[in-house]
């Protein structure tokens, strides 16, 4: 997961600060690829710690 967010963080950066000529609708779907992962890094981050915390309501780690 946290590879395909850099990617798509990168690609959105390249696109941001290169003009390609591309359709802007490329660089939209890069950034909301990116904002996406960054989310759901967020949760996962926060699913771990309510699991390690012994929370109830958390996702058991294998």
């Amino acid at each position: 997961m946290y590879v395909g967010t850099g990617i798509w963080l990168v690609a959105a950066l390249v696109m941001t600060v290169f003009p390609l000529g591309l359709d802007p609708v490329w660089r939209w779907t890069a950034l909301a690829g990116a904002a996406l992962g960054i989310v759901g890094a967020a949760i996962m981050a926060w699913q771990r710690h309510a699991a390690k915390s012994g929370r109830r309501g958390a996702q058991k780690l294998d």
